[in-house]
Formats: structure tokens, C-alpha cells, sequence
């Protein structure tokens, strides 16, 4: 696995409905599941799309870095995304895990056994030929964790990947989750459940109004939290302020 850190430095995009992502410095460590938390609007997939790099944020910077130095193209460490609501190609199962892996230059036979190795992973082998959009949420979404997982990336961007699910698929998705983590893949995943934070992460971050309000180790963050706002969190209760200011992270 690569050392890389991400690391984000003044971020700051807004938006005409007057919300703004406002977020001095964050530092996310190679070695560690990160969660992001927080109330609807509190700005979580608006930061994961820019640690990814699919949004460019109007001011600031987010770069991954091999101890201090940024990485050259030729050496960046690969990521992946997935999001709440699969994107599948009109192909058969199989076939979608084989053509991102033939963009990445491998043979035909490659691809084959690479994807066969990854559904079965999904537990999804028995629908190898099935049409990818014919499969059930779950299903889709498994098989889009398989396909991420197929390129073998230093980090997977998870945004929300058990949101619409019922429990049953939720724990297949956990399991994929939690095999990654265990495979040195950092994972940073945006969730809503409090509980599945706890399963999945080693450290988390609560966002509110586009402010970060807590960076902390999990058992810090759920046993010890340092402010009323992440302890209203945890407890289900209300963020009823509108003007939160960040806390002090413990991780950066």
C-alpha cells in the first residue's frame, strides 16, 4: 500500500443558496478508515467529491503526499469511487468489471480472470451474465465496490454506499467494506448511521454547515467527545446552530 497522507488546505466552495464549505486544514493518514458524519446539507459529498478531485473546490487545495513532498503523475497513488446510487454500463455483470480493466491494459484473459475473482469477492459469480442494471440495489451496489476493487486503488471514496439498502444487503456491503480496510485500502466513506461508523471506521469526521466540528479517533469520538454539538450527534439529537465553529482535530 502506498504511505500517502491526503492532505486539504484552505477549501473553501459555495454556493447561491448561501452555503459554504469552509474548511481551514485536513489531514487523513494512509493507515486508517476514515468516516465523514453529519446532518443532511453539512456539506459531505461536496468534500468527498473534492478529496477525490471530481470537484475543484474555488479556493483552496486538496493533494495526496508521500511523507511531505506531492506525488509526480507517474506515482500518484490510484483512487476509486462509488457512489449512493450505482452507475453501471449496459453490459452484463461480468463484462463491467472487464472493461475497466481492459482500460487499464490488460489482456482479455487478464481481464477475465480478474473479474471472476472480484464477483465471486461480491458473492455475485451466479450473475456473471446477468445485465448489470437487471440486478437488485444491493446487488449493483456490490458490484460497483467489485469494480473499484478490481483496480487495486490506494484509497476507495465511498459516498453513502448503503443509504437505500435493506439490512441484508447492508451487511453484504459492510463485509466488501471491511475486507478492503483489512487489504491496506485507505477507505474514506460517507455515511449518515452513527453505528455503522463506529463498525467500519478507526477515525471520523462530523461536518455541520460546511464546518468541520470534530476529527477524531473512533473511540475518542464516541466514548470521549470534546464538544455538546458531537454529543447531540451521537445521542440522535438536533445541531440546532447555525454558526458551529470547528474544533480543535486531533488527527492533523
Amino acid at each position: 500500500m502506498s504511505k500517502a497522507v491526503l492532505v486539504a488546505t484552505d477549501l473553501r466552495h459555495g454556493f447561491g443558496n448561501g452555503f459554504e464549505l469552509s474548511i481551514p486544514h485536513l489531514t487523513l493518514e494512509a493507515s486508517r478508515s476514515t468516516m465523514i458524519l453529519g446532518p443532511n446539507g453539512a456539506g459531505k459529498s461536496i468534500l468527498l467529491k473534492i478529496l477525490h478531485g471530481i470537484l475543484v473546490p474555488q479556493s483552496g487545495s486538496a493533494s495526496l503526499t508521500f511523507g511531505n513532498e506531492a506525488t509526480e503523475a507517474d506515482t500518484r497513488p490510484s483512487h476509486a469511487m462509488v457512489t449512493q446510487k450505482p452507475i453501471l454500463l449496459r453490459r452484463t455483470a461480468l463484462e463491467n468489471i472487464e472493461f475497466v480493466l481492459r482500460a487499464r491494459k490488460l489482456s482479455k484473459t487478464e481481464a477475465r480472470e480478474r473479474a471472476i475473482q472480484f464477483l465471486e469477492r461480491a458473492q455475485l459469480q451466479h450473475l456473471a451474465n446477468a445485465p448489470a442494471r437487471s440486478l437488485s440495489g444491493g446487488e449493483q451496489q456490490r458490484l460497483s465496490i467489485a469494480r473499484a476493487l478490481s483496480l487495486d486503488p490506494d484509497l476507495l471514496f465511498l459516498d453513502e454506499p448503503t443509504a437505500s439498502l435493506d439490512p441484508n444487503a447492508s451487511n453484504l456491503v459492510e463485509r466488501m467494506i471491511l475486507e478492503a480496510v483489512q487489504s491496506n485500502i485507505k477507505i474514506i466513506m460517507v455515511t449518515h448511521d452513527v453505528m455503522q461508523a463506529k463498525r467500519l471506521g478507526e477515525d471520523v469526521l462530523l461536518l455541520h454547515h460546511g464546518k468541520l466540528l470534530a476529527q477524531q479517533s473512533k473511540d475518542d469520538f464516541f466514548n470521549a467527545p470534546d464538544t455538546q454539538e458531537v454529543r447531540d450527534y451521537i445521542a440522535g439529537r438536533p445541531l440546532l446552530t447555525q454558526t458551529a465553529q470547528p474544533i480543535r482535530s486531533e488527527l492533523s
